[in-house]
């Protein structure tokens, strides 16, 4: 609840703050020709401000720093031209439905239901911000559902707020010779401040509602903290771009275990850590064990709880238990899978394939498992590695930087069909 709470009043201030830049340039009649390229101005800043506040507000959730630009930055985008996309899609419905009651200017039932129909989808469409941090799409739903709860209630309120004020705004904004007084200021306060407040609580509602599972920090920086689990695989280590990071623990690798879920299953994998992953006490070595209600995970010096929505109240004498030291022994060295493939698309090294061993495979210039001969490559450039959990490529602080499908990263998981590239040479791993 004080998450929801918190997201509201972020929200709704975000909201209130578009208004604030942009109200003193609105026209002041309704026949101005100048709505237009106002409402050009103003829909996408909205979006932009209530985006960008929410996504940023789930990314800082998450615990890192990437996270939290990941959902700034991509929240103000969404926002902006989701928002824009929402309000002219929602513009073009309530016309085909309502016909121009909205230009109309008349105070009526049908005009606050057209109005209601503009407006909810650009709600609808800035909620989607939700799934940028975590890259869910479940969440992003989710937002989608919240936000356009939350753009109705605003757009419900708009007709009746400035009816209920125009005694107050016609007399500030008559002037001499000038044609219909436009009396949409006080709505337009409201409007603002309602959506991006019921956007914000409804899409963190609609979010606690949804949730199936989720892992809970019982022991170690954040206590108490949740992370949803609602992707295929849900890293937990210490990386920034794992979606549960543990920071602080040295013994904490950068991808160390991974939560698999299939369908409404979920199991538990170690990544090839040094020091093992330990579930109710016991390694798991490099193997993949189910997951149930309670189950209590130890990597490091975390302690974390798996939960199910449906598994009732956790054990807490499982809890007890596992937040005690628990020795971890490094696992017998076990059979590693099948290694996967680096196959070389071009330069010099075209054609040629690289089998990834699971213990770790370096690539660079000179003296690294996979010499490249590219200029433009360091001499110890990326680390890949993996296990049950899946892959991982880790950039070794080279000078160009490490590409994973053209996007640059520090450390990031990888799988089969990805194209990895260092200097000016590509690689598919297959």
């Amino acid at each position: 609840m004080a998450l929801a709470l918190f997201l509201m009043f972020a929200g709704g201030l975000a909201g209130l703050a578009a208004w604030a830049m942009m109200e003193p340039s609105a026209p002041r009649t309704l026949a101005d020709v100048l709505w237009v390229e106002w409402s050009a101005r103003f829909v996408p800043l909205l979006g932009g401000l209530i985006g960008a506040t929410i996504g940023a507000t789930y990314g800082r959730m998450q615990g890192s720093r990437a996270h939290l630009l990941r959902g700034l930055f991509g929240g103000l985008l969404l926002g902006a031209v989701g928002g824009s996309l929402g309000y002219q899609l929602g513009g073009r419905l309530a016309v085909a439905i309502f016909g121009n009651v909205l230009q109309a200017g008349a105070f009526t039932l049908p005009t606050i239901l057209a109005r209601v129909m503009a407006l909810a989808p650009l709600g609808a469409f800035i909620g989607l911000v939700l799934g940028i941090p975590s890259k869910s799409p479940r969440r992003a739903y989710q937002g989608f559902i919240g936000g356009l709860i939350g753009g109705a209630i605003g757009g419900a309120m708009f007709d009746i707020v400035s009816q209920l004020l125009s005694g107050v705004m016609v007399p500030l904004r008559q002037q001499p010779g000038v044609g219909e007084i436009e009396i949409g200021a006080p709505g337009r306060a409201i409007y603002s401040l309602v959506t991006g407040a019921a956007i914000g609580l409804c899409a963190a509602v609609v979010e606690q509602m949804g949730r199936k599972a989720w892992l809970r920090l019982r022991l170690g920086r954040n206590e108490g903290k949740d992370w949803v689990v609602d992707t295929a695989h849900t890293y937990i280590g210490s990386s920034e771009t794992a979606q549960v990071p543990l920071f602080g623990d040295p013994s904490v690798i950068p991808f160390h275990a991974c939560v698999i879920k299939r369908g409404s299953r979920y199991s538990l994998a170690d990544g090839g850590s040094p020091t093992g992953t330990v579930v109710n006490g016991q390694s798991i070595g490099h193997s993949e064990v189910p997951l149930n209600h309670g189950d209590v995970v130890q990597i490091g010096s975390f302690v974390i709880e798996f939960l199910l929505r449906s598994g009732g109240a956790s054990p807490q004498r499982d809890v007890q238990r596992a937040a005690q030291p628990v020795p971890i022994p490094i696992p017998a060295p076990a059979a590693p899978p099948t290694p996967n493939t680096l196959v070389a698309l071009d330069g010099a090294m075209q054609g040629r394939r690289f089998p990834l061993a699971i213990t770790g495979c370096e690539l660079g210039r000179e003296g690294a498992h996979v010499q490249v001969p590219d200029p433009n490559a360091s001499r110890r450039h990326a680390r890949i590695a993996g296990g049950p959990a899946g892959w991982f490529i880790e950039d070794l602080g080279s000078t160009n930087g490490t590409f994973v499908n053209g996007a640059r990263v520090g450390t990031a998981p990888i799988q089969v069909g990805d194209v990895v590239r260092l200097g000016s040479t590509s690689f598919r791993i297959e």
